[in-house]
C-alpha cells in the first residue's frame, strides 16, 4: 500500500511547481489531494479521489476564489466516500462480440444495474485492475437484455479500450453505475426519430427498446462493416432504418442529418447522439421544424459523479452544467449552440 501511495503522489505531483497566477491554489490542492489518498480507507476510494483532483489541475481557472475551491475540495472527498461503495460492482462478463476491426459488444451479467437503468445512462468501467490506466472509461448503456444483463458498445480507440476488447467470458468487470440523466420518455407513445453517428449510436438501442410509439431511426458511421450491425439489431426491435455511410458503401452517401428533414414530418420529437457537428446539425434543422428535440453528449469524463468538473460545457443560461450530472441527456435548448 506504501507503494502505491507514493506513486499517487508522484503522479499529482505532474505539473506541480509550474509558475502561475495559480501557484498557491495549485499547491495547496495536491497537499488536499495527498491528504485525502492517506484518509481513505480503501485502496480504490485512494486511486479515485487521486483522479478528481489530478482534473482540479486542469480546471483552477473556473474557481475565483481559494474558499471556493477549497469547499469544493471537501465535497468531493465526501462524496466519493460517500457513494463508491454502494455504486461499485463487480459484474460478470456473458460475452464479447466483435462486430467489425475495431468495434465490439460488451455483455455483462449485472441485475442490480439493470433493474434500475435508464435509456441514455452510462457506467463507469474499471478497465485494469492495475493504476495503467488510471480513469475509469464512460460507456452508454447499449442495451438491457431480459436475463438481467446489460450491453456495452465501443470502439478501440485507446489503450482502456484496447484491454477492453481483450476481456473474456466470465471475467469479471468492475461497473460504477449508473451514472447522469437519461431522456425523458413522457412521450414514448409518441413518433420518435432517433439519429445516431458513429458510437454515438450505442445509447439510441436502449432507447428504442423503451418507447412504444413508431420509430425511425436514422443512423451513419464510416463505412458498411461498421454500420451493418448495429442496423440489423434496430430493425429487429421495430424501427424503420435509415442509413448513411461516409463512403457510400452502405445507404445514403454522405452523412445522416441529411436524411432528417424527410422524416420530420412523422414525429413528434428527435432523440440524437454523436459526434457535436453532427448534433449541431441536428439540433439546427429540429429547431427550424419546430420539433423538439434531446441530445445525449459525448464528452471525457474522469468521475462520472459531477466532483472532478472534466466534463463542464456552456449552457444556454450562461452556467457552466456537468454533463455527467446534468446530462448526459440535455433538451436541445438546455446547451448553448453555435448555430
Amino acid at each position: 500500500m506504501s507503494r502505491q501511495k507514493h506513486r499517487l503522489r508522484q503522479q499529482l505531483s505532474n505539473g506541480a511547481g509550474k509558475v502561475t497566477e495559480s501557484g498557491c491554489i495549485r499547491h495547496e490542492t495536491q497537499s488536499a489531494a495527498i491528504g485525502a489518498i492517506s484518509k481513505c480507507p480503501r485502496h480504490s476510494q485512494a486511486e479515485l479521489v487521486a483522479e478528481q483532483y489530478r482534473w482540479y489541475y486542469r480546471h483552477l481557472p473556473i474557481f475565483s476564489t481559494r474558499r471556493q475551491l477549497r469547499l469544493h475540495l471537501e465535497f468531493t472527498k465526501n462524496q466519493l466516500r460517500e457513494q463508491m461503495p454502494q455504486s461499485s460492482q463487480q459484474n460478470r462478463i456473458l460475452a464479447n462480440d466483435r462486430l467489425s476491426a475495431d468495434v465490439f459488444r460488451l455483455t455483462v451479467h449485472a441485475p442490480e444495474l439493470a433493474a434500475v437503468a435508464a435509456p441514455g445512462q452510462f457506467v463507469m468501467v474499471r478497465t485494469a485492475e492495475s493504476l495503467d490506466p488510471l480513469l475509469r472509461r464512460p460507456f452508454s448503456i447499449h442495451s438491457r437484455n431480459a436475463d438481467g444483463s446489460l450491453s456495452l458498445l465501443f470502439k478501440v480507440v485507446g489503450k482502456g479500450t484496447a484491454l477492453l476488447a481483450k476481456v473474456k467470458v466470465g471475467d469479471s468487470l468492475d461497473l460504477l453505475g449508473p451514472l447522469g440523466r437519461g431522456f425523458d420518455l413522457t412521450a414514448a407513445d409518441q413518433p420518435v426519430c432517433l439519429i445516431g453517428g458513429g458510437m454515438g449510436i450505442a445509447p439510441l438501442l436502449f432507447l428504442a427498446q423503451e418507447l412504444r410509439g413508431p420509430k425511425y431511426a436514422l443512423l451513419g458511421a464510416r463505412n458498411q462493416e461498421e454500420l451493418a450491425p448495429l442496423a440489423k439489431l434496430f430493425a429487429e426491435i421495430g424501427c424503420a432504418v435509415q442509413l448513411a455511410t461516409d463512403d457510400g458503401s452502405l445507404g445514403h452517401h454522405g452523412f445522416i442529418p441529411d436524411l432528417l428533414e424527410a422524416v420530420l414530418p412523422e414525429v413528434q420529437q428527435v432523440c440524437t447522439c454523436g459526434p457535436s457537428l453532427m448534433m449541431r446539425s441536428v439540433v439546427s434543422i429540429s429547431r427550424q421544424a419546430g420539433t423538439s428535440c434531446q441530445v445525449s453528449v459525448e464528452t471525457a469524463m474522469a468521475c462520472g459523479m459531477g466532483a472532478c468538473l472534466g466534463c463542464v460545457m456552456p449552457g444556454a443560461d450562461g452556467r457552466q452544467v456537468h454533463v455527467c450530472t446534468d446530462g448526459p441527456v440535455f433538451k436541445a435548448e438546455e446547451l448553448a449552440w453555435q448555430l
